[in-house]
This record gives structure tokens, sequence and C-alpha cells, in this order.
């Protein structure tokens, strides 16, 4: 996992990514290696499901999908991922609103914390291959941050 400011502000190790409430790892691939720790991670975290999910070109409303992740939103809750295959990039508000660039590749595991907004695209490899915990299937709804401050201008 790679990780930076946008704003040139350097590399981000992967403790300052946790002081920011972005929990990060890395796990074998192999699910014979990895089926423990991400067990304990589950337990620890309350993630109660997982399932696997992949992107790439040969996928039905591929660009419709990719194009619905990069733009800036946030979910109710947390957005984990254990990358098997492929890599992405997360773009994640900070704290203080800075933006961060988070890089991942096989092996990397990530949570995006809920309520914490971000952007998601794939590198030019164009494919990714993932495990997804949670904690219930209800926060997957992604919501937009300028229909957020669209509702904030009108009130």
């Amino acid at each position: 996992m790679k990780a930076y400011w946008k704003d040139g502000g350097g590399a981000i190790t992967g403790a300052e990514l946790e002081a920011q409430g972005i929990f990060n790892t890395r796990l074998p691939v192999e699910e014979s290696r990895h089926r423990e720790p991400l067990a304990a991670i589950m337990a620890r975290h309350g993630y109660v499901d997982r399932d696997l999910v992949e992107m790439s070109p040969g996928m039905k409303d591929f660009e419709a999908i990719c194009e619905k992740f990069s733009i800036e939103h946030y979910h109710p809750g947390d957005e984990v991922r254990f990358i098997l295959e492929g890599s992405g990039v997360w773009e994640i508000r900070s704290l203080d609103d800075r933006l961060m660039k988070v890089e991942v590749q096989a092996q990397d595991f990530i949570v995006v914390p809920a309520h914490r907004y971000h952007f998601f695209y794939l590198t030019p490899e164009r494919r990714i291959r993932c495990v997804r915990l949670f904690k219930d299937h209800n926060g997957w709804t992604q919501v937009y941050r300028k229909d957020v401050e669209a509702g904030a201008a009108r009130a």
C-alpha cells in the first residue's frame, strides 16, 4: 500500500492512516493463509458477513459502475476491502478535509470508515478482485457529497 497527500504534503505511513481512522494491514492472498487473520479482524471489528467482488472491463455496465465510484461519496457503513488481485486507488478525505491518495494491490487490507468522503477508481490495469466485509448489508447506500451540499444550500 502506498499513500500520500494529494496537496504535496508527502508520503503517509500506515500509522498515520490509522491515526486518520483508516485501518490497514497486509495479509497473504492464499485462503489457507489468510482465513484465520481475516476471521480475527472480522471478530474484532464486528463484521458478520463477507463476499467476493471483481471489477474488470468484461463485466456488465463496467464503465457506469466505475463512474459511480469516481464521484465523491461516503457510505453509512465501513467500506472494507482485502485485495486478492489487481489494484485500485482510494482518495479519502482526512479528518481535516485534505485528500489522501491510497494505492492498493494484492495483499492490502483497508477500511475506509463509515461517513468518510472518498473516491475510488481503478489503476490503468483496470481490474481488481477483493473480499468485502460487512457489519450488515444496509450500509451500501452511496451518499454523494454534491447532493449533501446541494441539500444544505437549499436549507
